[in-house]
Order: C-alpha cells, then sequence, then structure tokens
C-alpha cells in the first residue's frame, strides 16, 4: 500500500523491484530503484526482525526524494548523479512478526535463523 500510493502520486520518479521472497511465508524481498547516476547507492533499513526505526526511515526516504525529485533542485542533482537502491526489509516475516506484536524482541526470521554477516555484497570501493 504504502509504495502503491507514492508510486500512484509520483509515476515515473521510482521503480519497484521485487528482489526474491523470504523462506517460510514467501513474503517478497522488495527493492525501490531512483536515479539515474553511474554511481549506486544502497540502504538497507532493516536486517534483523526488531529493527523497525530502519523500515520507517526507509519509507520517509522514499517519500522525500520523490516529492522532492519534482521541486527540489539539490535533490535532482543528487538523484541525476546517483542511482539510489532502497531495501526497506530484508527480514519481511521478522518485521510483521514485531510490528503486529506477536514478539515485542525478535532478532532472527522466522526459519529461526541469524543471518547477519552472511551478505556477499560487491562495492566499488
Amino acid at each position: 500500500p504504502f509504495l502503491n500510493s507514492i508510486m500512484a502520486d509520483h509515476p515515473g520518479s521510482i521503480q519497484h523491484r521485487i528482489l526474491g521472497f523470504s523462506g517460510s511465508e514467501r513474503l517478497p524481498l522488495y527493492a525501490v530503484e531512483m536515479g539515474r547516476g553511474e554511481r549506486n547507492i544502497l540502504i538497507i533499513g532493516q536486517h534483523h526482525a526488531d529493527e523497525l526505526l530502519g523500515v520507517a526511515i526507509c519509507e520517509h526516504m522514499i517519500r522525500e526524494l520523490s516529492e522532492g525529485s519534482e521541486s527540489d533542485a539539490g535533490i535532482r542533482k543528487v538523484l541525476d548523479e546517483y542511482r539510489i537502491w532502497i531495501v526497506p526489509s530484508l527480514n519481511p516475516e521478522g518485521w510483521r512478526v514485531v510490528s503486529e506484536g506477536l514478539a515485542r524482541i525478535k532478532r532472527k526470521n522466522n526459519r529461526d535463523t541469524d543471518d547477519n554477516g552472511k551478505l556477499d555484497l560487491r562495492t566499488d570501493g
């Protein structure tokens, strides 16, 4: 619902991509792509289940960048120079469990796995 409303309000400013699906519940892992630059910025909001604030910050960033792309010269410059990838959650099952109040503190995914440090990301510097 959040991304649908942003995409409807600001068509053409963002792309929505499904990166894959979670292990147990098959919930989508999605990324938002903004900008046209050759250099990339990757922002991941939530890795562990109880990191809800990171998801909220990513949603705020998506909204601000989308709205600013139409009216703010500074944001337009950043989006011209960079391609920004925002992944609000790498653990949507954990996010669901904590945000719905089913568990107050939860670190792992629903397969009881802590994927901390298991990402293979290649950077350009």
